[in-house]
């Protein structure tokens, strides 16, 4: 018998909000962003089935650990004392200063070097100062970690606003709300976003999934849903990122800036799908099928009854 229920992995100390987090607001010329990854929210059906949404280029995050009631992030598995351990963060970001046991100082830092001592970028600080022409590294992708079980999967992006200090009128009251389709019209005309969906050889499709209305889903729609066209093998095998990188064209004008400040930002909301494959042995085209008509879902999409929350605002104002 099929169950169904939610996996929601996040670090003890990270609550209330949605991995994938991409707020972009303005100061003055620049087009800033704050955010942390906050919750990964996946969801599951079928028995024996276990998944997780990462993107490490952005937080660099890499796995989730289970510890008692809480969840750690896990940044790389290192050799310590001849035996492979988890890394929970590092002591003041420093790459020599791993930290073992979940919940001591250090836990949930990323390193700010690598292990040959170069600096890394994350895309979650790199859009902390975005200017026109700038991109922040942001690559979500989704892992099977079930044991025995493949499965396929499946993804949703929703476009939200932010709420950030500034925001005129009416947007302030909007925070956590899916991006009205005339305010997404005109974010589709800002920023850029690299979907591998669009080719021929993509490996994931942008799908028509009910939403409530009649028009045909696009990349610029406020809310877009994803299917990955290739069945994911068991014991940790991953999609290819949805996306690799968020661009702020270097057309941005003084115009855009101004729309940006005046709804008060956008941030990026990502869930993940996964279903026991065996259940629909017939390929993509099987999966694509019964996903459309009901059986893909989401139960943390933002709405205007039941919009997100964000410990920051995601802009600097």
């Amino acid at each position: 018998m099929k169950k169904k229920h939610m996996l929601m992995t996040a670090a003890a100390v990270l609550t209330a909000a949605a991995v994938g987090t991409l707020s972009v607001g303005v100061t003055q010329a620049l087009l800033t962003a704050r955010s942390r990854t906050l919750v990964n929210h996946i969801n599951i059906k079928g028995d024996g089935v276990s998944a997780l949404l990462l993107e490490p280029q952005w937080d660099g995050i890499r796995d989730f650990r289970k510890i008692g009631v809480n969840v750690y992030p896990v940044y790389e598995y290192r050799s310590d004392s001849g035996t492979t351990k988890p890394v929970y963060g590092y002591v003041d970001g420093k790459y020599e200063s791993p930290v073992y046991s979940a919940g001591d100082p250090g836990t949930g830092i990323k390193p700010e070097k690598n292990s040959a001592g170069d600096p890394v970028t994350y895309g979650i600080d790199s859009a902390k100062d975005m200017i026109p022409g700038a991109s922040a590294q942001k690559d979500p992708y989704i892992v099977n970690t079930s044991a025995e079980m493949p499965v396929w999967a499946a993804a949703r992006v929703t476009f939200v606003y932010a709420g950030a200090e500034g925001a005129n009128g009416l947007y302030a009251s909007k925070k956590g709300m899916p991006l009205d389709i005339p305010d997404m019209l005109t974010l589709y005309d800002i920023i850029d976003i690299d979907y591998n969906c669009d080719a021929a050889s993509a490996t994931w499709e942008r799908i028509d999934q009910e939403l409530g209305d009649a028009r045909d889903v696009s990349a610029a729609d406020p809310i877009q849903t994803f299917y990955y066209k290739s069945k994911l093998a068991a014991g940790g095998t991953t999609t290819s990122p949805l996306f690799t990188k968020v661009t702020i064209k270097n057309t941005a004008s003084a115009e855009d800036i101004k729309f940006l400040k005046n709804i008060g930002g956008f941030a990026v909301y990502v869930e993940g799908f996964a279903v026991q494959a065996d259940k629909l042995p017939d390929g993509y085209g099987e999966f694509k099928t019964w996903g459309t008509n009901g059986g893909v879902f989401f139960s943390n999409t933002p709405t205007t009854q039941k919009p997100i929350s964000f410990d920051e605002t995601g802009i600097i104002p």
